[in-house]
């Protein structure tokens, strides 16, 4: 081969050559014009080479050049004061390149168009809907909620028993102390004295309005100590006297608390100067008084009893007495 035809053959490989050279040099060139403007604070500089870094980079390039050219294209769009351009920028940067990050004395600027971008990455990863998963399982009732209750037996004749309405208490048994009190020309011979007496009243009704009343009573009343005695006589006039008959009872409020007792009898009496026998008759009995009940089975009573005994040759003898009582019922 000739020396001519050798020269024109090298000619031609390097006019081949040459365009190529020319294309790989160019992207590469263009990032660093960029980076030599960045550093130099010329953000619009920075800013162009770097798009025209990025358009000279082939397609498929996925290396180092194009995450440099990003970044340095995204940091100039925030210098130049295009926020919004910026944040879009350092979204095609964070997809990239995921690892970078802002210098911790950077730009504001940068820093705060890096810090949206990121932010809305991570919000466009965020799911619109939570899943609520499956539905807890309640816990377990304790055993002792899930047995049924106990059931006890009882005989229908306990039943009825306990279903039976409460009977209330129909005897009344008093007993009481006072004072007795003559009248008329006794009253002069006699002074006041002891008056005792014991009442039962058994009430024929539910509402205790009626009853059956018998009354023992037993009565000391002095001897005018002025009056002349024969010796042996005694100091005092004794009487005993028991009747049977029939008692009332009104109440006198709405609650029956307090209600009004009458009472009256006859019986027999007997009475006499220091002892019993001297003069037995026919014996008339009555009370008339107020009843307070203070509790279920006690109550308190006031009565004005008056007791006249009829001796065989029908003279009157007798004498008024004012008597405490306290009453029991069951």
């Amino acid at each position: 081969m000739s020396t001519t035809r050798m020269i024109g053959l090298l000619v031609v490989l390097v006019a081949l050559a040459l365009p190529g050279a020319a294309l790989a040099a160019a992207p590469t060139a263009a990032l660093d014009r960029a980076t030599r403007c960045l550093r130099d604070g010329d953000a619009p500089c920075a800013l162009k080479s770097a798009d025209r870094a990025l358009a000279t980079l082939p397609g498929d390039d996925t290396g180092g050049l194009r995450r440099e050219a990003l970044m340095i294209r995204a940091q100039a769009l925030a210098l130049t004061d295009r926020p919004e351009d910026a944040e879009a920028a350092f979204g095609r940067l964070r997809s990239a390149w995921p690892g970078w990050r802002p210098a911790p004395d950077v730009d504001p600027r940068i820093a705060s168009a890096w810090s949206a971008a990121r932010r809305a990455a991570v919000t466009a990863e965020l799911p619109t809907t939570l899943d609520p998963g499956p539905a807890p399982t309640p816990a377990p009732m304790p055993d002792r909620e899930t047995l049924p209750s106990p059931a006890l037996y009882a005989p229908p004749e306990l039943v009825a028993l306990a279903d039976a309405p409460a009977v209330p208490p129909r005897l009344h048994l008093s007993l009481g102390a006072g004072v007795g009190l003559l009248g008329g020309d006794a009253a002069d011979r006699y002074e006041p004295g002891i008056h005792a007496a014991v009442d039962f009243i058994a009430d024929l009704g539910d509402d205790g309005g009626f009853g059956v009343w018998a009354q023992a009573v037993l009565a000391l009343l002095t001897l005018n100590p002025d009056l002349p005695t024969e010796p042996g006589t005694g100091a005092g006039l004794t009487v005993f006297s028991v009747a049977v008959g029939g008692a009332f009872t009104v109440p006198l409020v709405d609650d029956g608390e307090v209600a009004l007792v009458a009472a009256a009898g006859v019986g027999v009496g007997s009475f006499g100067l220091g002892r019993l026998g001297d003069a037995t008759g026919f014996a008339v009995h009555g009370t008339l008084g107020v009843r307070w009940q203070a509790e279920e089975r006690l109550a308190l009573r006031g009565d004005v009893a008056p007791l006249v005994i009829l001796t065989p040759d029908l003279a009157p003898a007798g004498h008024l007495a004012i008597l405490l009582r306290g009453e029991t019922r069951f």
